[in-house]
């Protein structure tokens, strides 16, 4: 189950319910189920494993800043 915000509210359904546009409420240590674009990061910083693409092994530290849409997804600052 995912958090998610539809219509102004907040609703818990399974993984494979998630459709574009979906706001997806993360918590700790939670597992993502889907590529992701994070709109807004409320805590210090979120540290993300992208190893599954990359291959690479070492932890990402996000930002709470947008990327531009036509960059590689992998090159993103804002990408899960």
């Amino acid at each position: 189950m995912v958090a998610v915000i539809r219509d102004e509210q907040t609703v818990e359904i399974p993984y494979g319910e998630l459709v574009i546009g979906d706001l997806i409420i993360l918590t700790n240590k939670q597992i993502m189920p889907a590529d992701v674009r994070i709109l807004k990061i409320e805590s210090e910083e979120i540290i993300i494993d992208n190893s599954i693409y990359t291959g690479n092994t070492q932890y990402i530290k996000l930002k709470d800043e947008q990327s531009p849409v036509d960059i590689f997804y992998l090159d993103a600052n804002n990408m899960i």
